[in-house]
């Protein structure tokens, strides 16, 4: 399960500098064999912020994140936890690395 998710950064001097982030599937684990259906499984996942973004707006995209898999049909149990947030990386543009 991959999900990527596209975000904007706020108009500065006119310009738009477009950015991006990810939400994706770190470990999983579970199941016993490849023509076992698990009794169990486990997926952590990640989500990277961005430099101005709030934990506010990460917190409601996770969230429905969470929402949307306990929609699908059968019988599973979905659950999320925050595990620790850090602050994103911030680099100045005129950074080599860029």
């Amino acid at each position: 399960m991959h999900e990527k998710s596209n975000h904007r950064s706020s108009q500065r001097a006119g310009k738009i500098n477009s950015v991006n982030t990810t939400l994706h599937a770190s470990i999983i684990d579970g199941g016993t064999a490849l023509s076992v259906i698990p009794s169990r499984s486990r997926l952590q996942w990640e989500r990277r912020t961005l430099p101005g973004e709030s934990q506010t707006r990460v917190d409601l995209e996770l969230e429905r994140v969470i929402q949307s898999v306990k929609s699908f049909p059968g019988d599973h149990h979905v659950k999320g936890r925050e595990i620790f947030v850090r602050p994103p990386h911030k680099v100045i543009k005129a950074a080599k690395i860029l």
